[in-house]
């Protein structure tokens, strides 16, 4: 409480520095139990800010994620749900059907879903919610589902509908978020993240601790998401492992396999490069490694200027 009365005075030095003013209207602050009323009073006070509840929202979003990550996010479901009781009493074709989950059911968790990640059972409650709407189920009469969810979810070139599975649509969002912080090094948000929580190391190695927020904690689980498909790109060479980090794109997973004794396991990959020159080594590559991996090293452009790697 103290380190917010202290950073108070320091509000136009932020709205400087950012460029963005606090909205004091939108502004609110949370009390644990044992802070007393005549405390809590004074701080909000000075802080000219409203208290907040544990369980209020923001944005539709909650403004503290609890223990219980389902109950915190279970208003969706009740979201979700109304939307399709309203329209169950009209007779609607199998393309309607199609319409509605797909352009209401499944966009009403995406703003939620591209800042947390969703609990595992609250996205099984809702894909089960959309599964039952899609084959008539009602209190009165529960219908055989012929196809599963997954199935369903596959593209209709597969025999699909379509359909989103929840789980992979939030860690595909959430992944789109890590790869906005690696593109964007000097947004708020990516500098606010890195000074917090990996000072020391790139985003790609952070790891969240257990006092870290449910926002890292859930950025996180996209970036190994994203990490499936990254490739470095090579510019001098000097920070790519060349049998620990992806950087070949023609090879499985990107990464060569260590199998030999010509180069050390340790190496980087300017150790393949001609120094001066910006060409590889083709002596080198073509006696290191097997002739379908040297060929894909050998087809990777090299800039003659020195860039640092990507």
């Amino acid at each position: 409480m103290l380190y917010g009365v202290r950073v108070c005075p320091q509000a136009p030095v932020y709205e400087q520095a950012s460029g963005q003013n606090i909205n004091y209207q939108k502004s609110a602050i949370f009390f644990s139990p044992c802070v007393g009323r005549g405390r809590r009073e004074d701080l909000m006070r000075i802080l000219n800010i409203r208290t907040v509840a544990f369980n209020e929202k923001y944005l539709g979003l909650p403004t503290m994620v609890g223990r219980s990550k389902f109950n915190s996010f279970k208003s969706i479901i009740d979201r979700v749900w109304k939307r399709l009781q309203v329209r169950k009493e009209r007779l609607l074709t199998k393309a309607g059907k199609e319409v509605l989950i797909k352009a209401v059911a499944q966009l009403i968790p995406t703003y939620s879903m591209s800042c947390f990640l969703m609990p595992q059972n609250l996205c099984h409650k809702l894909n089960m919610l959309m599964a039952k709407f899609w084959w008539g189920d009602n209190s009165d009469n529960s219908k055989i589902h012929w196809i599963s969810w997954s199935g369903l979810s596959d593209p209709k070139s597969c025999g699909g509908m379509g359909f989103k599975d929840l789980r992979d649509f939030n860690l595909a969002l959430l992944a789109k978020q890590g790869w906005r912080i690696l593109q964007h090094p000097e947004s708020i948000m990516s500098k606010t993240l890195k000074a917090k929580y990996f000072n020391n190391s790139s985003f790609l190695e952070a790891k969240a601790g257990t006092a870290a927020s449910y926002t890292l904690k859930s950025i996180i689980q996209g970036r190994d998401v994203l990490k499936l498909g990254l490739v470095r790109r090579v510019g001098d060479g000097n920070n790519i492992k060349v049998f620990s980090d992806p950087w070949v794109p023609d090879v499985d997973n990107f990464r060569i396999t260590f199998n030999n004794h010509y180069i050390e396991q340790s190496a980087n990959a300017n150790s393949l490069i001609t120094e001066g020159e910006g060409r590889w080594n083709v002596g080198i590559v073509r006696e290191g490694f097997e002739s379908d991996v040297a060929e894909a090293i050998l087809k990777i452009p090299l800039s003659r200027s020195r860039i640092d790697d990507a």
